[in-house]
Parts: structure tokens; sequence; C-alpha cells
């Protein structure tokens, strides 16, 4: 074990470490692989609390592990220097650190003297479902940080208890099959039974943690977008008195606040809480708006075809929202197309699925009549992994400032808001299809 420097106390052992370390083995998380829902709260976590590094900490006897990590190499610390050893002794409080120069307990630690340079700290505890702080969900940054308040440390406690979640979800999952192994030679309608019970317990479980996630980011977004909207007007107000001198910084402040609006949108649409004003539409003047789109928003020379079926008929949706959701499915389509040689396909069918091929389409699907809209392209195609967590929130295979990765989850919202759904179809070197089913009126 590395000691630490002697102008540095670690955190004491809580009261109860004896009874916590063990409900952290029984976890029987530490040195697991990488999961995608962890890695979730962590992209999370960072986007929504603008720092650089996010972590699920977990708390050993004598170091800190990480079952999640964003902006940060490492996979473990020693546990004297673990800020979340520190966090875990208050389980009812989030620690926040807004400068730690300028905090005794931490201007020593070897994480602020050394890599990552450790200047901002926000951790909230890990609570199992039996009372035991096993680590933390936290937000750092490499430099000091006055702007984390109540909102920010409220979003930390949410993702705590949705971590929190996932580990009793492996938990009971990992209980349920020892069941099922104890059990077997049983006769196979009492063995079919019980892994038909694992099954509906754990998806129950992965069912809570998702919507207690969309409930987070839909009650974020609604708080962000009122803020946003004020800002945005008093920027436009601004702009109309100022002098020629202001009217640069005041339209580069109008142009961030409504990237700000423009996110909080798509979360709100991943939510399920976009305001909707549907009416009838038809679907082929949208298509072709976005085919004059393509070209004049991206810059690049690319072939786009329309084909909208004669049969075509009227919809019932909100016409703003579907131009938008097409809009951001048509951008990823141009940044997956082959290079100089892109060809983005744009149509729309009507389609009748029975529940035999409602079933064949996957878990989303759903029998009905639907006008299926679809985008293609003729880009890299997607792996199975990364085509399972497209439609994530925050989730991107772009490099770090490339777009926050609302996109297919955004437009996903609005079809399930619709009353359809979105399907993707994709693999390497095979382009990719994505396409909404919206319920025919």
């Amino acid at each position: 074990m590395s000691l630490p420097p002697p102008d540095y106390l670690p955190a004491p052992a809580p009261a109860n470490e004896t009874a916590r370390l063990a409900a952290l083995r029984r976890a029987d998380i530490l040195d697991t692989p990488p999961e995608a829902a962890f890695d979730r709260l962590t992209r999370i976590a960072s986007q929504l609390t603008g720092t650089p590094i996010a972590l699920v900490s977990l708390i050993d006897g004598e170091r800190q592990w990480f079952k999640a990590k964003a902006g940060l190499d490492a996979s473990e610390t020693p546990r004297d220097w673990a800020f979340c050893a520190h966090a875990i002794l208050k389980p009812n409080e989030v620690l926040i650190v807004p400068d730690t120069a300028a905090d005794a307990r931490f201007r020593g630690n070897p994480l602020v003297t050394g890599a990552p340079n450790i200047r901002f700290y926000a951790g909230a505890p890990i609570i199992t479902h039996d009372g035991h702080a096993l680590g933390t969900v936290c937000a750092i940054d490499s430099k000091p940080r006055s702007d984390i308040g109540q909102r920010e440390a409220a979003i930390l406690i949410e993702l705590a208890h949705v971590a929190a979640d996932e580990i009793e979800l492996r938990r009971l999952a990992r209980q349920l099959d020892e069941e099922i192994r104890q059990r077997q030679g049983a006769e196979a309608r009492r063995r079919d039974a019980e892994q038909a019970r694992a099954r509906a317990e754990a998806e129950a479980i992965r069912q809570r943690a998702s919507h207690s996630l969309m409930r987070l980011t839909g009650g974020i977004a609604h708080e962000f977008n009122n803020l946003f909207t004020g800002l945005i007007l008093l920027a436009e107000n601004l702009q109309v008195g100022a002098d020629a001198a202001l009217q640069r910084p005041l339209a580069l402040m109008l142009d961030a606040f409504q990237r700000g609006s423009r996110l909080t949108n798509g979360m709100l649409s991943y939510s399920g809480k976009q305001y909707l004003d549907p009416g009838e539409l038809a679907v082929g003047p949208i298509l072709h708006n976005v085919a004059t789109m393509i070209p004049a928003l991206h810059g690049k020379s690319a072939k786009v075809t329309v084909d909208v079926a004669a049969d075509c008929g009227m919809i019932e949706a909100d016409g703003r929202q579907l131009l938008a959701a097409l809009a951001e499915l048509a951008a990823n389509a141009v940044e997956a197309a082959a290079p100089g040689g892109a060809d983005i396909r744009l149509s729309a069918a009507n389609v009748t699925l029975t529940d035999g091929a409602a079933q064949a389409l996957g878990a989303d699907a759903r029998p009905g009549a639907f006008l299926r809209i679809g985008v293609a392209d003729n880009g890299r195609g997607m792996s199975l992994k990364v085509r399972a967590q497209a439609c994530e929130p925050f989730f991107t295979t772009k490099p770090v400032g490339g777009g926050p990765g609302l996109g297919l989850s955004m437009a996903q919202g609005f079809a399930r808001q619709s009353g359809g759904f979105l399907l993707i179809d994709s693999a390497p070197e095979a382009g990719t299809v994505v396409t909404l089913y919206l319920p025919q009126s």
C-alpha cells in the first residue's frame, strides 16, 4: 500500500467498515469488465456537470477501483488517496470540494499535487438497498469550481441511485443464476419457470433504473430550457440597442445559449416530455425539405435520393418535431457516408405489421398500420455493440467535442411520444438505415 505524504491525512474507516466491505464482496462487482449501464452514468455526469472527469468509484479495503470512468486512464488508486473515501463517511450527503488547494483535508493529496491535478471534486455516495455506502458517482475538474450547486448535487444523487439499482440488479441476477444451477436436474417445467422469473425480475429492475434516468433527464432539461429561453430573449434584446463593439460578443453569447437550448430540447425528446403540437401532414414535402437542407447545412457534395410511395397518406404528427428528428438523422448519415461518394437515401411508404412481423423486427416494434420513414447511408456501418448503444443519450463514437450524442435518442424519443418506434439496421462496411415508424391517421 502506498504511504501518504506527511502533510496529508487519509480518511478514517467508517464505523461500519466490516459490514460495508462484506456488502461490497456480496455485490461481486470488483475487477469486473466495463458495462454499458455504468459507462452511461459517467457520460451523463460529465455532460451535465460540465466536468472533464466522471467516475463510478468503489472503495475496497486498500484501494479505490473504478467500475466506470470518463476522462481518466487509471483503473484504481490507493484508498489513502481517495476523495471518495471521505465522501462515504457521510452517506446522506454530497461531498463538494470547490477548491482542493484551499481545503486542508486535500491540498497535500498526491492526486492534487500530481496527476490528474484535482482542484474540484463532487461525489454522491452509492448506497446499497441495505444501507451500505460502497463508493460514489463523482465529478472531477482540474480547475476550481464555484458554480456547482444544489441542482448538480441532485443530479449526482440520482445517478448514484441508478448505480445502486444496477449493482442490485447484478446481485439478483447472480443469485437467481445460482438458484437455477442448484436446481439443475429438476423437471423441465420447473427449470423453465425459474428462468422466466429471473428474466422478469432482472427486466423489472432495469426498467425502474431506466425510468429513473428518464425522469431525471426530463426534469433537468425542463429547468435548463426555461433558463436558456430567458437568456436568449435577454441577449436578443441587448443586441437591439448595443453599439458595434458589443455586437460580436453578444452574437457569440446568443449562439452559445441557442446551442444549449437545442441540447435541452434533445433531452426533452429522449425523456418523452417534449411539447408536441400534432396535426395532419404529408411527409413528402418534409423529406424534400430535408434533402435540400443536406448540402446547404453540411457543406458536403452528396447524392441525395427521395423516394415517397404514391399511396402515402396523411399522418397525425408534429411537423416541426418530425423535421427536426429527420434533420438529425440526415446529419448523422452525412457524417457516416463514404467520403467522396456519399449516397443518402430518404424514403417513405405505408406498412402494416402483423404480430409476427413486429416480433421479427425487435423488442421495440409493435403491430399496426404505420408510415415507415427511412434515412439510409452508404457509410461504414455499426458494429453490433455500437448499434445496441446508439440510441442511448450522450453515447457517441465521435471524438471529444464532436457532438453531444443526442441525435438518435432525440429521434427515438419523438417516435415513441408520437405512438411509434425507431429501428436501426446496420452492419460494419454495409451502411446504416434508421427507420421511423409513425402511426397512420
